[in-house]
């Protein structure tokens, strides 16, 4: 879109300068379509002191009826997606502003690694009509805040049952689910840097 990059940089000089209390970050979202953009994104979020955060593009959903590929197409390759993490670990130890672990890119450098998903002990995902998200068959909503209580939705046996098999889940490509995975495994991992 022609002068959206401009209107960008003039929202975050506007925010800056007006709300300096907000804090700020980038999101950039791996594609095969932008990948040849991360060292860019790397020296923006460096030139003007906004921290940047990567992540790879989740391409399977998993519904009632299987798992569907909706975004397989645009995903970039695991070599590539291997060679930028190689990068952005490189620049975040060289002290550019990486909101991502070392943990998070390490887990991409030679080829994503399976992971327990430990993330729906933690927390719970809601959608704006109050559906409980589920993940493992997105088509299916556990319950709905609006009707069931939290307290009532955590003594559900589909519920319980959902955590048990998304153990088994590792497709997600997000910090956030990634992560926490980690972290559940081994606390230790909150006393180390990087």
């Amino acid at each position: 879109m022609p002068g959206l990059y401009d209107k960008i940089m003039s929202s975050v000089t506007t925010i800056k300068e007006s709300y300096p209390l907000i804090s700020l970050q980038f999101s950039f979202s791996i594609s095969k379509y932008n990948i040849n953009r991360v060292e860019e994104m790397i020296i923006l979020s460096d030139k003007i002191g906004i921290p940047v955060a990567f992540n790879v593009i989740n391409t399977i959903r998993h519904y009632s009826h299987g798992d569907v590929d909706e975004k397989g197409m645009h995903s970039a390759s695991d070599s590539d997606i291997s060679k930028a993490f190689e990068r952005i670990l490189n620049a975040k130890k060289s002290g550019s502003k990486i909101l991502n672990s070392e943990m998070y890119l390490n887990h991409f450098i030679g080829g994503k690694k399976q992971y327990t998903c430990h993330t729906k002990k933690v927390f719970m995902f809601v959608n704006y009509n109050g559906d409980i998200e589920n993940c493992l068959q997105i088509d299916k909503p556990i319950a709905n805040l609006r009707q069931t209580s939290v307290s009532e939705v955590l003594q559900l046996p589909h519920f319980v049952k959902f955590i048990k098999e998304s153990e088994k889940c590792y497709s997600c490509n997000s910090p956030t689910m990634i992560d926490t995975s980690y972290l559940w495994d081994d606390m230790r991992l909150l006393t180390k840097s990087g």
